[in-house]
């Protein structure tokens, strides 16, 4: 590996100050959300809007949008 290669890609888990530092050292990479992270967050913040049987629905939902998205 090159040692003066910069990324051309970070994931971070949306740690905002981590998000600015890479915006201002890599201006030029692309900052991605990590899909684990993501998951993570809708499990607990979406899980209270739903009842039992329509969160099974919806959790499914999901998974279905971020597996295609995935091989998009």
């Amino acid at each position: 590996m090159d040692p003066n290669a910069l990324p051309s890609v970070i994931v971070t888990d949306r740690e905002l100050a981590l998000m600015n530092a890479i915006t201002n050292v890599f201006p030029h990479a692309t900052n991605l959300l990590c899909r684990w992270h993501i998951g993570k967050n809708v499990l607990a913040k979406c899980r209270k809007m739903f009842d039992d049987k329509i969160w099974e629905e919806f959790i499914c939902s999901w998974g279905l949008v971020v597996l295609l998205a995935s091989v998009a």
